[in-house]
């Protein structure tokens, strides 16, 4: 009797290098249907792989067709989950083994477990909206499968306004993707969605969620009983039975890019194709003004939302001169002046906030003898001090011995130079010691249970003062706080990025127009070394009028949104290896874009530090500036996959 036999095109959940297919042929007696985990002979080991292509054999079986193991799990990934990885394989030139981990790592338990339902809750109810935003909600209404843009910080009901958008997709049967940039942002608005859709029909997704948690928010997802999934870029490769909607906040705020680790990818232009597969409506929300809003706007994308209108800055701000508290031999990291404004408002029983720009005790330490930067011999990071004599690295979890001595010159003297979150904590501590301080940083916010408790600690008002990063401008928080703090803003300032304007612009917009405006007698306090920067003298221009500049700015050098930035890393052995294999491969870049007649500016190779893993080595990154169109290009796709084989490359890295 004549078997009928299945041809499998399986993805082997292992590394292949990009200029070979990630697809392999194997055979099956049984039909497997695509998205399913099996298990496959690759070489000379096992492994696991998923099916991309079920069909019959047209004719008999080849010999060098192998047979499947066995099938793992059926149907693990859905067909749009599928198609998202073979665009993130293909825009993000990163191997599939890697990419399909990421879809895979949320329905890892082994076998299926039985859903349990939750009591439902009661639905609350929402205040009533103005006239002028119901107009919003019913243009809202009639969109599908469309990418809008929206400014969020135009609402001052903004919770109210868009969960009265989830619930228009949600009465539709369809699901609803809320994306954040920041763990901390997952809570407030789970807890606002859990309130107004019920508990049974909300499931939070990130990075610190535990195993049992993402698998079974996973199978939720899967099965439709999710209709709101509160998360962090982790959201983008749920399997989604019916989504209708994704709502990126916060969509100008770097969090949403991948930097670390491959796939390097951006979860915003990811969620633009994961919203195309689903046909779903795409909404991206900005939190704060940003030059790609503005440009967006220029181009006449679809908006929704009123159009903002805004004072300068420079009237709700008041600058400190630090030079002059040095002179008056304050060398403390907080201001007469701020010190001050801080006594009134506990004296008033008001919230503050100050906003760090680092954590930790301080920037970076210098040997008082030689200069030379102390930094990790494992990461290549920065040592900071950690109070008690020693340093540590924030990269990773290399602690010096106390009193160390320079590895340069054997000294041991050491200057720290900066504010951190813990030196600014303990000098509050100091100056104010019965008021009640919580300091918000990657130390002290390591699980969801601490964010959580972070969360209701702050929101409930059982603090008077809150010391921490970027992080804490996103939230509610800054509602609550009727003084804010700048500390240290001139690190961020001399920071050589291209963006550091605009990214200390929206901080400087978030603490005015989210914290101020509810409180008539609010007050920010910005103390700088240097008041005469031209950062500052442009506070006095309107919001238009300052993305019209940056714009011109950003044309004029090919900057973003003019061009995207690819970056090429190469790690050797020797910096003189990287360094020749790197310069070789812009020459062959240049030729190659010069032959097609595509604009590109090439930076020169720079060294950017030292890897330890088992050898030492050294990276270097070169960043190469290319226009949408030129990257989009076939034969320039082909080039790129041939020749970086043996260097990491970064599509729409962050900086230059």
């Amino acid at each position: 009797m004549k078997t009928t036999l299945y041809r499998l095109e399986i993805a082997p959940l292992v590394i292949i290098p990009l200029d070979r297919g990630f697809l392999f042929s194997y055979a099956s007696s049984t039909r497997v249907p695509t998205g399913s985990l099996v298990s496959i002979s690759f070489g000379k080991r096992m492994v696991s792989g998923v099916v991309f292509r079920s069909s019959l054999f047209s004719g008999p079986k080849p010999e060098w067709i192998k047979m499947i193991h066995s099938v793992i799990q059926e149907k693990q990934l859905t067909k749009e989950q599928l198609l998202l990885a073979q665009y993130i394989h293909e825009e993000y030139y990163t191997s599939m083994g890697r990419v399909l981990i990421h879809f895979l790592s949320q329905g890892k338990t082994g076998r299926k477990r039985k859903i349990s339902l939750k009591e439902k809750t009661k639905k609350t109810s929402l205040p009533p909206l103005t006239e002028k935003t119901k107009t919003f909600i019913r243009t809202f209404s009639r969109w599908r499968n469309k990418t809008a843009f929206c400014d969020g910080y135009v609402f001052s009901n903004q919770k109210d306004f868009f969960l009265r958008l989830f619930e228009i997709i949600v009465l539709r049967k369809e699901q609803v993707l809320l994306l954040v940039p920041e763990i901390l942002l997952t809570y407030e608005w789970e807890e606002a969605c859990r309130a107004y859709f019920g508990e049974e029909h909300v499931v939070l997704l990130h990075s610190q969620c535990g195993v049992r948690h993402s698998f079974e928010a996973s199978e939720k997802i899967r099965s439709g009983e999710a209709r709101v999934v509160v998360a962090t870029r982790q959201g983008l490769f749920a399997p989604f039975a019916c989504l209708g909607g994704i709502f990126v906040f916060e969509d100008q705020d770097d969090g949403y890019k991948q930097w670390d680790m491959s796939p390097r990818y951006d979860g915003r232009n990811v969620a633009k194709k994961l919203a195309f597969f689903h046909k779903a409506l795409l909404l991206m929300i900005a939190g704060a003004p940003s030059s790609e809003h503005f440009f967006f706007k220029q181009q006449k994308a679809l908006w929704l939302g009123p159009a903002p209108s805004f004072s300068p800055l420079q009237s709700f701000v008041e600058l400190v001169n630090m030079r002059l508290e040095r002179f008056k031999k304050n060398f403390s990291p907080l201001s007469s002046t701020l010190i001050e404004h801080m006594r009134v408002a506990l004296r008033n029983k008001k919230q503050i906030l100050l906003y760090v720009h680092r954590q930790g005790m301080d920037v970076l330490s210098v040997c008082e003898h030689c200069k030379n930067i102390l930094s990790c011999p494992r990461s290549g990071h920065m040592l900071t001090s950690d109070g008690d004599g020693g340093f540590r690295c924030r990269a990773c979890k290399y602690h010096t011995e106390a009193f160390p001595s320079c590895p340069v010159c054997g000294h041991l003297s050491f200057k720290n130079v900066g504010f951190g979150t813990e030196k600014v904590e303990r000098e509050v501590a100091k100056i104010f010691p019965h008021a009640r301080i919580i300091r918000a940083d990657a130390s002290t916010l390591r699980t969801g249970k601490k964010i959580r408790t972070f969360y209701e600690t702050f929101s409930s008002q059982q603090a008077d003062i809150l010391i921490g990063t970027t992080s804490l401008l996103k939230g509610k928080y800054l509602s609550k706080c009727a003084l804010v703090g700048m500390i240290d803003i001139d690190s961020q300032l001399s920071f050589p990025d291209f963006r550091v304007d605009e990214r200390l612009f929206q901080i400087l917009f978030r603490c005015v127009y989210q914290s101020l405006i509810q409180s008539e007698k609010g007050k920010i306090v910005i103390q700088t070394f240097r008041p005469e920067s031209p950062f500052f003298q442009k506070l006095n221009l309107t919001e238009k009028s300052w993305f019209e500049d940056t714009l011109l700015d950003r044309a004029s050098f090919v900057y973003p949104p003019f061009a995207r930035f690819v970056t090429f890393s190469f790690i050797r052995k020797t910096e003189k290896q990287a360094f020749e294999d790197a310069e070789m491969f812009r020459i062959n870049l240049e030729k190659f874009f010069t032959q097609y007649k595509f604009p590109v500016k090439i930076s020169a190779p720079q060294s950017i530090k030292k890897r330890f893993h088992q050898k030492t080595g050294t990276e270097i990154k070169m960043t190469a500036r290319i226009t949408e169109n030129a990257l989009a290009h076939k034969e320039i796709r082909l080039f790129l996959r041939k020749n970086t084989k043996d260097c990491i490359i970064d599509i729409d890295s962050l900086s230059t």
